[in-house]
């Protein structure tokens, strides 16, 4: 009697007393949908981005997202229909070890095809059943890529550089295309750079966050905008600027003038500019129509000495200052000081 009885206990305890059914995960780890899924079309193919989750859908803290699969489904074009139920064709599983809750991911697609639509949906997968619900959903046209924009030029000026080019007009594959904008891009090399400020409608483009006497290089893309979204083309050559100081110091002022034995000894009250580099000493004779360099004198000199054994009769001198920049800009001449020699 023991032994039937363990033996129906035993049954009852395999099979229990109702029907199975799948196990349900908490709502406690179900992950929040994703809800900033967002993508950048250009000329290599389509970059995705999205955040991590933060909370469960019961809006508990969570970090226990293993994977992150994002869908992709590729219709053709003519038969894309808005609002239509949408089959995925393929899945990709993206580990998501490693990533923190509100960190960017990305994934860079490069399949893309002229002629097709595509849709791309994501959802979070921390295992065991434990998945999200769907992303919001991006989709997007794969057309022609923008031509790269041609002629790109730079002008100088003081702490600014202007670019200008041509305009886009057509796609890649001969197509007009209209309402183009375009983005620029600015780095210290060749291969780094990033973009610059705020999409623009002309082919200009004025930089005035740079510093004078050091190299940039800048390229330039056509972009067009749809709901939102980003279609980028094919980028320009890459060019580089130098921005160069254009302003002159101002000159030193009280100029004097004294006979010696042989010449002359000028002195002056300096020059206040901050990037002084040195001073010119200019000479003319009365009733020429040229001044004469005569030489320069370092920043912090007060005068400057002429040894020349001067005929008798009048002579003008002035004095400038130049400052330390590339240019060399310099100033206008100071008041000039006669002299007559004995």
């Amino acid at each position: 009697m023991k032994r039937l009885f363990f033996c129906i206990a035993t049954l009852f305890l395999l099979f229990g007393c109702g029907r199975k059914t799948p196990v349900v995960p908490p709502e406690a780890v179900i992950p929040e949908p994703i809800t900033d899924l967002q993508y950048r079309v250009d000329d290599t193919g389509v970059t995705l981005a999205w955040r991590y989750p933060t909370h469960s859908i019961d809006g508990k803290s969570i970090k226990n997202i293993r994977s992150f699969l994002l869908y992709k489904a590729i219709i053709a074009q003519a038969d894309y229909c808005n609002g239509c139920p949408v089959v995925y064709d393929t899945v990709v599983a993206i580990d998501a070890r490693g990533a923190k809750p509100k960190g960017r991911l990305t994934y860079k697609d490069t399949d893309l095809e002229t002629g097709y639509h595509y849709v791309y949906m994501v959802r979070s997968d921390s295992g065991w059943r434990i998945r999200s619900d769907e992303s919001n959903r991006v989709n997007f046209s794969y057309e022609a890529t923008l031509r790269a924009p041609m002629d790109v030029n730079i002008e100088v000026g003081d702490q600014v550089l202007t670019l200008t080019w041509q305009p886009v007009t057509h796609r890649a594959d001969g197509s007009l295309v209209e309402d183009v904008q375009y983005q620029v891009y600015r780095g210290s090399s060749r291969t780094a750079l990033s973009p610059l400020g705020e999409l623009v409608s002309e082919p200009l483009f004025v930089d005035r966050g740079v510093s004078n006497e050091r190299t940039y290089y800048y390229n330039v893309r056509a972009v067009t905008v749809a709901n939102g979204f980003h279609t980028v083309g094919h980028a320009s050559g890459t060019v580089s600027g130098m921005s160069l100081d254009m302003v002159p110091p101002v000159p030193p002022t009280n100029i004097k003038v004294v006979g010696l034995l042989r010449g002359v000894q000028l002195h002056w009250t300096p020059s206040a500019a901050s990037d002084l580099g040195g001073y010119r000493v200019y000479r003319q004779r009365e009733g020429d129509s040229e001044w004469q360099r005569l030489g320069t004198a370092p920043k912090g000199a007060i005068g400057f000495k002429d040894t020349t054994d001067l005929e008798s009769g009048v002579y003008y001198f002035v004095v400038t200052s130049f400052d330390i920049g590339l240019r060399h800009n310099e100033s206008e001449y100071s008041l000039k000081v006669r002299y007559t020699a004995p």
